[in-house]
């Protein structure tokens, strides 16, 4: 049995992650590892469903072809200390 839907629009990620939100307060996603097999299927779901997505790619030659105008790409490695912490590249708003 589904539950009822109350207000905002609900989904599921491809991981059957249950998410909820309204059309003008979609969270910006910070995804890595957009460039490998599950993380291409997660950013394509992403935009499909309208998120406002940022990548952080180590080289994001390979990305640019694949994302939507409205994404993101920000050139870094999550282990490597010289780049930007992963919060101020992916500012919350609100």
């Amino acid at each position: 049995m589904r539950p009822a839907r109350r207000g905002g629009r609900c989904g599921s990620t491809p991981d059957g992650a249950q998410v909820m939100s309204t059309p003008s307060t979609k969270p910006k996603i910070l995804l890595t590892g957009a460039t490998g097999y599950v993380g291409g299927r997660l950013l394509r779901a992403l935009q499909g469903a309208a998120y406002p997505v940022r990548c952080l790619a180590r080289q994001p030659q390979f990305l640019a072809s694949r994302v939507d105008p409205q994404t993101e790409i920000v050139t870094g490695d999550c282990l490597d200390a010289a780049t930007p912490s992963l919060v101020r590249a992916a500012p919350v708003s609100g």
